[in-house]
Parts: structure tokens; sequence; C-alpha cells
């Protein structure tokens, strides 16, 4: 960091870091509205296993990597989603139900189809997928599981 201050003359501050170690995993990375070589306003990155990498495999994963700059998902599934924010929007999903005149003995029910919705917004298995809305990003991916034994094993947006 010395070094790259006192080349560019500006301070530098380290907001985010991604250490990735693992060798049984594989990396795909999308820069959108890359301005620069590597350099760009959303950067998404998956990090996947698959026992095979072919053509197939780097054009899904950076698919999936554009998909996650598109829709900006909050986790992996529902069960990586933080509590408060479940909480939270539990909240609010309830205030609404009840305050829309609801009886209340279907307040329980409506608020289950509205927390699906939610997940299926946020969470990145749950989403539709951008290039093919028919299917879910969990669908995608059981497609290639079969033969190239795919999974996501997590995923990072940095946003400038």
């Amino acid at each position: 960091f010395k070094n790259m201050i006192a080349q560019i003359g500006e301070n530098l501050i380290l907001n985010d870091l991604l250490v990735f170690n693992n060798t049984d995993s594989h990396i795909s990375h999308y820069i959108h509205n890359s301005y620069k070589k590597n350099i760009g306003k959303i950067i998404s990155i998956i990090i996947y296993k698959s026992n095979e990498v072919d053509d197939k495999i780097k054009l899904l994963s950076k698919n999936l990597c554009m998909h996650v700059a598109a829709m900006k998902p909050l986790s992996l599934d529902v069960n990586d989603l933080d509590k408060s924010i479940i909480e939270n929007e539990k909240k609010i999903q309830r205030e609404l139900i009840i305050n829309s005149g609801k009886p209340s003995n279907i307040v329980d029910k409506i608020l289950e189809g509205k927390m699906s919705k939610y997940y299926s917004e946020v969470t990145l298995l749950n989403q539709k997928y951008v290039l093919d809305p028919e299917k879910n990003i969990k669908q995608i991916i059981n497609e290639y599981s079969n033969k190239y034994n795919f999974s996501i094993e997590t995923f990072n947006i940095i946003t400038l």
C-alpha cells in the first residue's frame, strides 16, 4: 500500500478483502461498467465447485456472476440470511397485512406467502435467473450438477 500511495499521491483505504485459498474450488468474476482493465462500478465474484471446468462451466459461472451483479442478492439461501433482516421484514409485512384490514385468522398464512416471495427476491438460489426467468438459480444449478457436480459455495458483490 505504501508504494501505491507514494506512486499515485493519494491515500488508499482497503474496504473489502476476499481471501481465496481453497484448491478444490474455482473462482469466477464479472466487472460491470468497466472503465479500466479489472476496474468497474460493480464487481461480482462467485466461488464454486465443479469436477470439471470446461467452456460450459466457464460460461455458466460468468453468467451467474452477471446475475449476481444485476440482482444483488443478500445471501446464498434462506438459511444464510441474517436473522435480523428476516425479523424486520416479517414485522413490516405483518403490519401491512393487519393495516389492510385482513381478518386476524389469515394474517399468518398471508405472511407466509409474502415471506416466500421476499426470499425469492433476496436469496441467490431462489431468485429467477435473469437469462431464463422461467427458472430460478437453484434449477439452473441442478441442470449442471449431475454432469459437473456444480455448486456455488459463496459469492460477493463489491460496489464502488
